[in-house]
């Protein structure tokens, strides 16, 4: 028996609203770390958190929904979670770096200058959230990073099979690094 898709139209739009009432939340939690907004509310960095919660889960629905077509492939998903990351990524990396840089004249907010690169190349390859010390002048980029691991221990659990699949699911966690 021919099952319907599990995410239909009603529960895309649906997913959309909570998706949309996080990005808020976020939002909110965010002015009020760097004081834009020092109002009322309530719980704001609990709020925020599981607000990015929210994203991790809907993330992993839809990927998850997704894998289970017939015709998925490891292929296909890198190519999707692909094209689905990298034209944010990288531009945020090259803009953060580059703002980064210019605002601190070069100064780097006390890190030197071999640092500042480090931190770049690691963020360009997602791993700023584990070795290094974050995106420069972007630190909500550690989320991105975390997805990227997410995507990755997924394929490799999902889509491997046998020896390939425990020494995948093993070395993930170790890349992701310490901090993941």
């Amino acid at each position: 028996m021919q099952q319907g898709p599990f995410i239909t139209r009603p529960m895309s739009i649906a997913l959309d609203a909570v998706r949309a009432a996080a990005a808020l939340a976020v939002l909110f939690g965010h002015t009020m770390q760097i004081t834009v907004y020092d109002g009322y509310f309530p719980y704001w960095f609990v709020t925020q958190h599981n607000a990015v919660l929210i994203f991790f889960v809907l993330s992993g629905l839809v990927i998850a929904t997704s894998a289970d077509k017939p015709d998925s492939s490891l292929g296909s998903y890198a190519m999707a979670r692909a094209a689905r990351l990298l034209p944010v990524a990288l531009p945020a990396v090259a803009i953060s770096a580059a703002v980064d840089w210019y605002v601190t004249s070069g100064q780097l907010g006390g890190i030197g200058v071999w640092e500042w690169l480090r931190d770049t190349l690691l963020a360009s390859f997602f791993l700023s959230a584990s070795f290094g010390g974050g995106l420069p002048g972007n630190a909500p980029y550690w989320s991105l990073c975390y997805e990227v691991w997410f995507y990755a221990l997924f394929a490799a659990a999902f889509y491997l099979r046998g020896r390939a699949r425990i020494c995948a699911v093993a070395i993930c966690p170790v890349l992701a690094g310490p901090k993941s």
